[in-house]
């Protein structure tokens, strides 16, 4: 349990360290808000797509066609189920803050804590699984979750489904899911740039947090009962209903743990991204993130020892 809780806590600290990084800056002048925008677009434009290309071509060789289905089919259907429940949540909110708290909760950090978090708990069969749970993030993410914040249509009505298929997440898996259905690999010099962008994803997207969070308020962040709200339906609420679901289900370890897990992450830091690109509420979005990262220090250990104890 203890080393169960330093893992965890490693990956939270790192994301922390990079959010403190970015809010040094802003604060000592050397980033501004719009220049936190055009890293925000930059990591969308460019890193997003990269990530999701890298990901589909290391390791996935290791999953047979079965466990791919099954696991395709859970992260989906997980997907769909925030999405139907987060429909009744913050009826009552503008319009704005809504459809940001909403997105908040639908969708996790998959990508930088809960691949590397399956990886020290299952090793490479973590990795294959949580790569599969990315993918299928990142097809609602950029197209659902584009839909939701984007309201760049006529009187700020969402713009029609089919423009928001194409866009960088769409791009990359367009590229990336050819590569692993057909066994190809882009030539090494191609793999480095990459590579480069891929690992750029994380440590500027935590900068543009800690750029928002600079001008934030904590005392007045906690006195925000809808964003207190969204941080216990991500955390607690939804972890919950899959963790009934799965015993259900299934007793096989790897799944029963990678599945439970990656759906109960905190807050994607797309949030923030989609939030600045969209000009949606940026501080909102990153409170969102930093307190459901800080707080998933405490949660994400337990729920381990239950997939353990339940799994045996």
């Amino acid at each position: 349990m203890l080393g169960l809780i330093l893992s965890v806590g490693e990956k939270v600290v790192i994301l922390f360290l990079m959010i403190a990084v970015g809010a040094i800056a802003a604060r000592r002048k050397i980033l501004t808000r719009e220049g936190a925008s055009q890293l925000a677009e930059l990591v969308l434009l460019v890193s997003t797509p990269c990530v999701i290309i890298a990901a589909f071509t290391r390791d996935m060789d290791q999953v047979t066609i079965p466990e791919l289905l099954f696991m395709t089919a859970a992260a989906a259907v997980v997907h769909f189920l925030f999405i139907l429940c987060a429909r009744i949540f913050f009826p009552k909110e503008p319009t704005t803050r809504q459809k940001l708290l909403r997105f908040a909760i639908i969708y996790a950090n998959v990508g930088f804590m809960g691949l590397p978090l399956l990886q020290s708990l299952l090793g490479n069969t973590g990795v294959v699984y949580a790569s599969i749970f990315i993918a299928v993030f990142n097809i609602f993410c950029w197209t659902h979750g584009v839909r939701l914040m984007d309201r760049s249509g006529e009187n700020g009505s969402a713009p029609p489904f089919w423009k928001c298929l194409v866009n960088p997440g769409t791009v990359g898996l367009a590229i990336g899911v050819p590569l692993f259905l057909l066994h190809l690999s882009l030539p090494d010099l191609v793999m480095e740039v990459v590579d480069g962008f891929s690992g750029l994803n994380t440590p500027l997207a935590m900068i543009c947090i800690g750029v928002h969070i600079s001008a934030i308020s904590p005392k007045a962040a906690l006195k925000d009962r809808s964003l207190l709200a969204a941080i216990s339906i991500r955390l607690v609420l939804f972890p919950a209903v899959v963790l009934g679901i799965l015993c259900l289900t299934t007793r096989d370890y790897p799944v029963f743990t990678s599945i439970l897990l990656l759906s109960a992450m905190p807050s994607a830091a797309n949030a923030v991204l989609f939030a600045s690109r969209y000009h949606s509420d940026e501080q909102l979005a990153s409170q969102a993130v930093a307190f459901s990262t800080l707080l998933s220090i405490i949660t994400l250990p337990l729920l381990s020892a239950v997939s353990k104890l339940i799994c045996g």
